[in-house]
C-alpha cells in the first residue's frame, strides 16, 4: 500500500493527473490510514496532509506544493534502504541478498 501511495504521488508531481483527483483519492486513503498504515508508513501519510494543509491555508502555487511533496517522496524513499524506483520500475532488495552491479555506461 506504501508503493501505491509513493507512486500516485510521483504520478501527480510528474502531471499525470490533477490536484483534485490526488486529492479525492489521498481523501479515501487518509481517511482509514489508520487501519492501513502503522509506524512511520502512517507518519508519511500525516505528513502528506500536513503539506496538503500548508499549501491550502498559506495560497501556494502548484508548484511550491509539487516541489514540497517531492521532498517528501525523496526522504521517504532514502530512509527505506530496501526500495527504490527506477523509472516505473520498482525493486525491493532485501538484506542479505546478492548485490549485482549494473554498468550503465556501457549500455
Amino acid at each position: 500500500m506504501m508503493s501505491e501511495l509513493i507512486s500516485k504521488l510521483e504520478a501527480y508531481i510528474s502531471g499525470a493527473f490533477n490536484r483534485e483527483d490526488f486529492s479525492v483519492w489521498f481523501y479515501g486513503l487518509s481517511r482509514d490510514a489508520e487501519k492501513h498504515y502503522a509506524g512511520s508508513a502512517l507518519e508519511f501519510v500525516y505528513e502528506i496532509e500536513s503539506i496538503f494543509a500548508e499549501a491550502s491555508s498559506g495560497g501556494w502555487l502548484e508548484h511550491d506544493l509539487k516541489d514540497e511533496l517531492e521532498s517528501a517522496v525523496n526522504e521517504q524513499e532514502l530512509s527505506n534502504p530496501w526500495h527504490f524506483t527506477w523509472g516505473d520500475q520498482q525493486q525491493v532488495i532485501l538484506a542479505g541478498a546478492p548485490h549485482i552491479n549494473f554498468d550503465f555506461e556501457s549500455m
